[in-house]
């Protein structure tokens, strides 16, 4: 089995909240309702990721 390579993008494909927060300059509970009035929303388990 061959191992896993790591690989960091300046672009990444989704962002998850505090990435999302990070990027606008706003809070988690804004940039959550951003995400979600947009329909850019991903939920994988407990995860709320933004494309």
């Amino acid at each position: 089995m061959n191992k896993t390579k790591i690989r960091a993008t300046e672009q990444p494909i989704a962002v998850d909240i505090e990435g999302l927060s990070a990027m606008l300059s706003c809070g988690r509970a804004t940039a959550r309702k951003i995400g979600e009035q947009a329909g850019a929303k991903i939920v994988i388990g407990r995860g709320f990721f933004i494309p």
